[in-house]
């Protein structure tokens, strides 16, 4: 059975999950928080994703520009970040950075408090696709059955 919902991939997104793989529609569109969103949801769900490179350039030279993204991201009713690395491989030196793994884990649980945004590492990308439809199919499931004037067909 397909999703009876539609995901927004920011146009931005250099290197797009294949969610279509799950026999959902997606669509290009510029998102004002995070990478991936529901049609009709894109004010109450986002998910960033990030590559451990990226996330490393995040707390490195990014940071600001970073933290007003998670403040953008803090005013959804549910926002996520999924990495697509296990955290053990971030912090071990396996991707080249001067971002200590002391600062990663510290900026890492500093936002989750601060911000109240849901973390993830994931063993692989495969994973964090598979993550990131399982956590918008159920957004919009909880959605839909506790509204359901909202349903979108």
């Amino acid at each position: 059975m397909m999703p009876d919902w539609i995901a927004i991939v920011d146009t931005r997104e250099q290197h797009a999950f294949d969610l279509e793989r799950f026999g959902v529609e997606c669509v290009s569109q510029k998102l004002d928080s995070g990478d991936y969103s529901i049609a009709g949801y894109e004010r109450d769900i986002a998910i960033e994703r990030k590559s451990a490179s990226d996330l490393l350039g995040c707390i490195g030279k990014g940071r600001e520009r970073f933290v007003r993204e998670l403040t953008r991201l803090a005013d959804m009713q549910y926002a996520a970040v999924v990495c697509e690395s296990p955290i053990d491989a971030v912090l071990s030196g396996e991707h080249r950075s001067f971002v200590s793994p002391a600062s990663v884990m510290g900026s890492v649980i500093a936002w989750e408090q601060r911000f109240g945004i849901h973390w993830h590492f994931c063993p692989s990308r495969p994973f964090a696709e598979r993550l990131t439809f399982k956590i918008l199919d159920r957004f919009f499931y909880e959605t839909t059955n506790a509204n359901p004037e909202r349903q979108i067909r």
